[in-house]
């Protein structure tokens, strides 16, 4: 099931996040085709996306960065080793919403037990 759709910046690429653990690319001037993929391997809630990165919050309570650029610009496919963990709730709470503060260079997150970071 697909948990939450963003836009990336300029419209052309959609990400999906689904609680089968994927994160899709999806290219909407070839009708939704999925131009990319990646398996994280735990099933995923929410992300935030820029025109670069896709930051993801899992069930296992880690967020997971993917650098969508070479895919963007004509790369294709997807593989594990393209995810780099950023952090974990320590006590493995789901990040169920993630808010991105560029001026910052932040990253808000609230889990299921309702706490902000």
């Amino acid at each position: 099931a697909i948990c939450q759709l963003k836009w990336l910046p300029g419209g052309r690429y959609l990400i999906a996040v689904s609680a089968d653990g994927h994160l899709r690319l999806l290219d909407t001037t070839m009708g939704g085709a999925e131009a990319a993929f990646v398996d994280c391997s735990v099933p995923l809630h929410c992300c935030e996306v820029s025109d670069k990165y896709v930051v993801a919050g899992t069930d296992v309570g880690e967020l997971l960065l993917w650098d969508v650029r070479s895919h963007v610009s004509g790369g294709g496919g997807g593989s594990l080793d393209e995810i780099t963990k950023l952090a974990a709730h320590p006590e493995g709470t789901p990040i169920r919403c993630l808010g991105v503060f560029e001026e910052n260079v932040g990253v808000g997150v609230v889990g299921s037990d309702v706490t902000a970071q």
